[in-house]
This record gives structure tokens, sequence and C-alpha cells, in this order.
């Protein structure tokens, strides 16, 4: 895992911020393991979760603060009434450091952003784009008429067709997996292999026939895929990691009134999470002053050094206002007597004591002395 700094490889996803109660700022997104909540558009690189945007549902609402380029089909006079689905990512890199000289921002996308127009608009602002796409995304016709014969299931596996367009400025690849996968890249293509261990899908999979079909007997082997699909793997779960670091909070609680709780909360969570990551892959020389094994024992080193911070400025503030309680106008304890004030009053005896210094006041049902209350004889 490795810090973010620019130029790095990125991933741009939706994430949802749990949240069940009465808000008209939630949504719903059924294919998220997080289904309703606060839709946050976020940049993250393995979990680093770098910065986000906002989202109102709704049919002229959607990410806050975004504009949709002309190019993207937006126009002069209502561009925020348009589609800002592929101009959320060029606002979020448009956000981050300006990357130093001969490097750029390469962030990985799935197919709900991804499209031949996109790409190009994307590469003439200096970024780079590789992700999954849709039929409908602009692709070649000769891979689409590929994808159309594959639902026979008669093409084998690993075949690899990658072509560019007409302008040479994108790469569209179609890759055999369990389906024909249909991928678009300004940086990548379909030529580059790289071996990679996979595992023998079940007969009862999708299209088991030609997947099992290099593996054998064996369970497991050694096989080449695209090297353009094992990037996508390994960056585009990003978003996913960022999630599963999340989910790791034990104290985790389930908000169901205040929606400022849950963002509060979701707020502080990434906050925690983003300073776990940097101190796992700080450039500290070993050994270090304080090592972890995960990330409950980091909050857990975390929250004793903060109690151990407030101690020490506990005991600091103690011996201040012990020096001040030493003062001549101050009456001594013992003779000092309780007596009932007002709303707002202050005793002047009892303000610049310590707690322990102060009278102690009766407690009910407490042990009666003696001789207390007796008239002598």
């Amino acid at each position: 895992m490795s810090v973010w700094k620019p130029g790095r490889d990125l991933a741009v996803d939706e994430i949802i911020v749990r949240f069940e109660g009465r808000a008209k700022e939630t949504t719903t997104v059924p294919n998220k393991p997080t289904l309703t909540g606060f839709k946050v558009w976020g940049t993250v690189q393995r979990g680093f979760l770098i910065v986000w945007n906002w989202h109102i549902p709704g049919i002229k609402n959607g990410p806050v603060g975004v504009r949709t380029p002309r190019e993207l089909g937006g126009t002069k006079k209502a561009r925020n009434g348009r589609n800002k689905t592929q101009a959320v990512v060029l606002h979020l890199l448009k956000r981050l450091p300006k990357p130093p000289e001969g490097s750029g921002y390469h962030v990985f996308l799935d197919n709900l952003f991804v499209s031949t127009r996109f790409i190009e608009y994307a590469r003439s602002q200096g970024i780079a784009v590789t992700g999954t796409c849709r039929e409908t995304g602009g692709v070649i016709q000769e891979l689409l008429d590929l994808k159309k014969k594959d639902k026979k299931d008669v093409i084998k596996w690993g075949e690899t067709y990658s072509m560019f367009t007409e302008n040479s400025q994108v790469c569209h690849i179609g890759w055999k997996d369990q389906a024909f996968v249909l991928m678009m890249s300004s940086l990548m293509s379909g030529n580059e292999k790289v071996t990679r261990l996979r595992k023998r899908p079940k007969e009862t999979s999708f299209k088991a026939k030609t997947t099992r079909v290099p593996f054998g007997k064996a369970s497991e082997k050694e096989l080449e895929i695209p090297a353009i699909a094992d990037a996508y793997n390994y960056h585009m779960g990003a978003v996913d990691e960022f999630d599963h670091l999340t989910a790791q909070n034990a104290g985790l609680r389930h908000v169901e009134r205040g929606g400022y709780q849950a963002l509060e909360h979701w707020l502080f969570r990434t906050v925690l999470i983003n300073c776990y990551l940097l101190a796992l892959c700080s450039d500290v020389p070993e050994p270090r002053a304080v090592s972890f094994r995960s990330q409950q024992d980091f909050r857990g080193q975390l929250i004793g050094a903060l109690l151990g911070k407030g101690r020490d400025g506990k005991l600091s503030r103690k011996r201040r206002i012990s020096r001040i309680s030493q003062g001549a106008d101050q009456v001594p304890v013992r003779s000092h007597e309780q007596m009932k004030l007002g709303r707002r009053g202050i005793c002047v005896c009892c303000k610049g004591m310590r707690f322990k210094d102060r009278p102690k006041k009766r407690v009910a049902l407490a042990q009666i002395a003696s001789n207390q209350g007796k008239e002598s004889l």
C-alpha cells in the first residue's frame, strides 16, 4: 500500500453514508453494501479518501457545485440541468494539487462513467482514464458484434481484442473471462499481459464450459490475463477498501435520528482511517516510536495517548488552582459554612479551591454521628 502522491493511480466512485432516518437528502443504491443514506462522490487511493463531494438527489440537483462542460452535453445557459455524473470526476480531480511536470492523474472508473466522448475530453484536460464500459458508450461495432456472438459461449477463455478509434486517442478492449468484458483506456492497451494465480470456477457458474477448460483438473493455476484488467481489479477496489476499513470500527452506531450525527461520525471515521493509513505507510525508519498491528490497535494506542495527555493537563490545572486558593482573602476550609445561593450565585470561598479541598455535602441516608443533634445534659 502506498501513500497518495500527485500523479499516482486513483479511483472515483460513489460512497453511501448510512442513515435510515427522515431526510430528503438520502438516497438508495441497490448494488451497494450500504443501501440507504447520504450519497458522496469520493476520490480514493487504496482506502485513503483524498477529496469528496456531496450529492443531493433529484432531477434538478446532483453533485453539489458541479457544472457540466459543453463538451459533455452541457449548454451555455443551463449547464446544471444536464447529467453531471461524468462531470463530477473532472470536478474532483481539479480540486487535487497540480501534479509535477511530466506526470498526471490516471483514474480508474466503472461503467457508470466511461464513454468514448468522456475519455477523449479527459485526455484533452491531461487526465488518463481506464475502466469498463457499457454497450451504449460508443464502443467499436466489431467488439459489440463479438459480445453479441458470445451469448452462445463460443469464444475461448482468454481471447483478447484491442482496437483504437480513428483518432488513435482511445483504445477499446474486449476480453473473454467468465463473460466478454468491454473496457476503454487512453493510457493502456490490451496487448500487455501479466501472470496471475486464478481459481477454477465452479461447475454451476455462468459459462463454466469455457472458463474451466484452461484449468484442467487443477483447482488453481497461473494464467496470463491482460495487464489492463489486472490494474483495474487492483485499483478500482480502493473505494471498497475504504468501506471495509470504515466497517471495522467496533463502536459504529446505527443512527436513525439526526442526519448531522451520521455525517459527523462519518467525517470523524474518515479522519481516523486516513491517519491510520498515513502512519502505516510513512517513511519513518525502523524501529518506530509507535508500532501497531491493526487499525484497532492503532485506535487503542491513540485513545490511550489522548487520555494520558488530558490527565497531565488536569494535574497542571490543579496546581495552578491550588496556588490561587492560598490567597490571604480566602476563608479557611474548616471555618466555612455552606449556604444556599441564588441560581447563578458563586461561593467566594469555594471559587479558587480544588475539588478535594471543598467541603463535602451531606449525602442522603448517610450515617449520622451518635452525638449529633443531642443536647448535653
